[in-house]
């Protein structure tokens, strides 16, 4: 999260992540041509062993000076864990995520959410990334398909309660129907 405009990138998803995997992010986050620590001086970092070495020494290597944070104290990157619970209440609680690539797109849609819709407290209550004003572009006038995130997403299925009582083909069924959901609309 780049704390001065609140706009959040997400590195990978994996659950046991190899050293290999987290340089491999460290290398995207610090591409010279368009890593999201482009232009950036520090990156916070909690003392989780994911971070090795290895991490360090790559952002460095690109002029991103790592800094680790004390343990147990949440208050030194309060952006970050509101950013988490939000995610958490507002998406990840409400649904079943059935595999990693629905957790990516889950996680994308809300940041697409997050970004583009929400107003933001510390920012004068203004969007990260405002809709372009009315008149101001020119060209021909397109009429897109109207697709509420929450709509395509969020549908998923709020079936905690339920679960325990389907049977196998049943959920096949679920995740079938919850991955056709998932499906890009064109």
């Amino acid at each position: 999260m780049v704390l001065s405009t609140r706009r959040v990138q997400m590195a990978g998803i994996t659950p046991h992540p190899p050293d290999a995997s987290i340089r491999q992010c460290a290398r995207q986050l610090t591409d010279p041509f368009d890593g999201f620590l482009l232009g950036k001086r520090y990156l916070l970092h909690d003392r989780d062993e994911k971070f090795g070495h290895g991490f360090d020494t790559m952002l460095c290597a690109s002029g991103v000076e790592p800094v680790v944070l004390p343990p147990r104290s949440p208050n030194l990157n309060a952006h970050g864990e509101q950013f988490v619970r939000s995610i958490t209440e507002e998406a990840l609680n409400q649904m079943i995520v059935i595999r990693e690539t629905s957790l990516r797109y889950v996680i994308q849609s809300y940041l697409i959410q997050y970004h583009h819709e929400r107003n933001h407290q510390g920012l004068s209550n203004q969007l990260i990334v405002p809709e372009p004003a009315m008149g101001s572009q020119s060209g021909p006038v397109v009429r897109l398909r109207g697709r509420n995130v929450y709509s395509s997403v969020w549908v998923i299925i709020k079936m905690r309660a339920e679960a325990p009582h389907l049977s196998h083909n049943e959920r096949d069924r679920i995740c079938d129907f919850c991955q056709s959901l998932l499906r890009p609309l064109v």
